[in-house]
């Protein structure tokens, strides 16, 4: 049941009646059968039927002129009804989420060194030159360093792994791995797992 009421101008064999109060009370849409019904004040309807009365306007014309209100209240409603469709339509569609973006990780080598006396303290470090960094490392070391595993990844990869691990950090990408019988295969499988569907990109030089 739809039910408008607005104010008009009605305008018949020369006479115009300004302002006047109409409510249209409608059906249109099953289950209810159509119907339409226009109410207008009385003071109205007592200048219609006068006109008629005094032949300055047919029934038949007051009737078509009633309707043609009608009409076009309706069409206005119509416009609304889908304008508002329309919105709501728009408010349920899901917004498209950006695409994840792919992490990038570069062709720097991630390195793993540590001691022959203490080959479970880890260092997790990266460098384009890890020969020549292992010997910048054994100079400031009393106990022989060894290489143990390497992948690249450069510092993003560096990075994640000393997020990945930072319950046993010691300090200076050093970490502590005594607890783990093999803790060169648990480092390699995290790097894996952070690796997985990754872009490797060159470093500038």
């Amino acid at each position: 049941m739809n039910i408008t009421a607005f104010t008009t101008d009605l305008h018949i064999a020369g006479h115009d009646l300004p302002g006047i109060s109409v409510t249209l009370t409608s059906s249109p849409r099953p289950p209810r059968p159509p119907f339409r019904r226009l109410d207008i004040d009385i003071n109205t309807v007592i200048e219609l039927l006068a006109l008629v009365e005094g032949g300055a306007a047919s029934a038949g014309a007051v009737r078509d002129m009633l309707e043609a209100v009608v009409d076009e209240v309706e069409e206005a409603d119509e416009e609304d009804r889908r304008e508002d469709e329309a919105l709501r339509q728009l408010r349920s569609t899901p917004v498209p989420k950006a695409p994840a973006r792919t992490p990038q990780y570069d062709t720097r080598s991630v390195y793993l060194v540590s001691s022959e006396a203490e080959p479970k303290i880890v260092k997790i470090g990266v460098s384009k030159d890890v020969p020549g960094r292992l010997k910048s490392l054994q100079s400031g070391s009393g106990s022989p360093l060894t290489v143990r595993w390497t992948s690249t990844g450069g510092g993003l990869l560096e990075s994640r792994l000393h997020d990945h691990f930072a319950t046993r950090a010691l300090g200076g990408e050093w970490f502590d791995f005594t607890d783990v019988a093999q803790p060169v295969a648990m480092i390699a499988k995290a790097a894996r797992r952070l690796l997985k569907n990754a872009t490797v990109v060159e470093v500038p030089t």
